[in-house]
């Protein structure tokens, strides 16, 4: 057996995979030369939405268009806030033992400025900052005095970067990295994929997911050729799912069945906001309306789907607060089960191929029984099952 080097990560959704992803784990490889080491999403994004194409499925679609290996970010933490997010994905890569260095997509692409920015928001001082701030306008959201915090102490154009959300998570994926002492060396990839939107080489996955949701919706029997070729893998129309409105329903409605105090336990509830959730759900006659009820100038529409989200699962604050300790092999290539075999006496974190791997572990069992839930009852919802899952064979290539 040839010893190889250890890999990069990649934190990553997929959700789908395209040929944005593909460009950036080829710039990845030409960068390092090095194993590409994913840790990706699950059943349910960061968005605090479900996937809309099988974990297993997404992380095929990586293996065969470069990844080496995709380990799995499961349910709650892939629906955590850009700080939790980010912090739990950087401690699979760094306990997993197989990376020395981490590779993010990045608008502004300059790792000086993001570190800078990861240095600050990673001082207990800043938070202090951004709560006085706070204090003096009631009406700013956290991200909003957030930004003008880091516009105080670093100026404009940090400012700006902590606008934008990919470069939210690059910085995320630094701070992360400075509190676990630095391990991974950063490596920055130029964004080229047009946010929100398409070009002639490349579309943004929301792009991908709305124009597949709209042939679904009209009928059609396949990916209209205009989104097909921004898919590098065969994909057949009835893989993905774009409609979640039948478990949107099922969430608003068992909220109205909940108390205010039990929902002020609940994780990204903050402080009050138990009365404000229950009431508003209970006047409010769809999921859209109840979404639109509780926005407000402190709400981001990520927080209030995590808000909601958590509230139908039963996400207490101190679930979200533990530590991840184990995480699933979703799929690999030869090389990657080469440097799973290397590093498998230098892991600090359970890496399992199936459930029953985490006997030994009451916690581990706990927490993957929660996500295991979470995605069963999005495949109720759908009507359906798709036959996939911890139970199948990871993809190996």
């Amino acid at each position: 057996m040839t010893e190889i080097s250890k890999g990069c990560g990649i934190v990553c959704e997929y959700n789908p995979f395209h040929t944005g992803h593909a460009y950036q784990m080829q710039k990845v490889k030409d960068l390092t030369g090095k194993p590409v080491v994913c840790v990706m999403s699950g059943g349910f994004t960061q968005r605090a939405e479900p996937a809309c194409r099988n974990k297993l499925l997404r992380a095929g679609d990586a293996v065969k268009n470069g990844a080496d290996i995709v380990l799995e970010l499961p349910f709650p933490y892939s629906c955590m806030g850009a700080r939790d997010f980010a912090y739990s994905a950087v401690s699979v890569l760094i306990k997993s033992g197989m990376c020395d260095s981490i590779a993010f997509g990045s608008e502004c692409d300059d790792i000086d400025l993001l570190n800078n920015i990861a240095h600050l928001i990673a001082d207990t001082s800043f938070n202090k900052s951004i709560s006085e701030i706070q204090k003096s306008d009631k009406t700013l959201s956290y991200a909003r005095a957030r930004i003008l915090a880091a516009e105080k102490a670093l100026g404009k154009t940090a400012s700006d970067v902590l606008a934008n959300p990919n470069d939210i998570l690059a910085a995320e994926y630094l701070r992360a990295n400075i509190l676990y002492g630095s391990p991974l060396k950063p490596i920055s990839v130029k964004r080229e994929t047009p946010r929100g939107g398409k070009d002639n080489n490349f579309a943004s996955s929301s792009y991908i997911r709305a124009a597949i949701d709209g042939a679904k919706k009209a009928g059609l029997a396949e990916i209209p050729d205009e989104i097909k070729r921004f898919l590098p893998y065969d994909a057949n129309i009835e893989d993905f799912e774009t409609d979640f409105s039948l478990f949107e329903t099922v969430m608003h409605l068992s909220i109205c069945a909940q108390s205010p105090k039990r929902l002020e336990n609940i994780a990204e509830v903050p402080h009050g906001a138990g009365y404000l959730i229950f009431e508003n759900a209970l006047k409010s006659k769809t999921y859209g309306e109840f979404l639109k009820n509780l926005s407000t100038k402190c709400f981001t529409n990520a927080k209030i789907r995590r808000m909601i989200l958590f509230c139908f699962f039963g996400i207490t604050k101190e679930q979200a607060k533990e530590d991840l300790d184990y995480t699933f092999l979703l799929a690999s290539t030869m090389t990657g089960r080469t440097l799973l075999s290397e590093t498998r006496g230098k892991r600090d974190i359970l890496l399992a191929s199936k459930a029953a791997n985490l006997k030994g572990s009451p916690g581990a069992m706990r927490r993957r029984q929660c996500a295991k839930y979470a995605e069963e009852v999005v495949e109720k919802c759908h009507q359906k099952q798709v036959g996939l899952t911890d139970k199948k064979t990871p993809t190996i290539l």
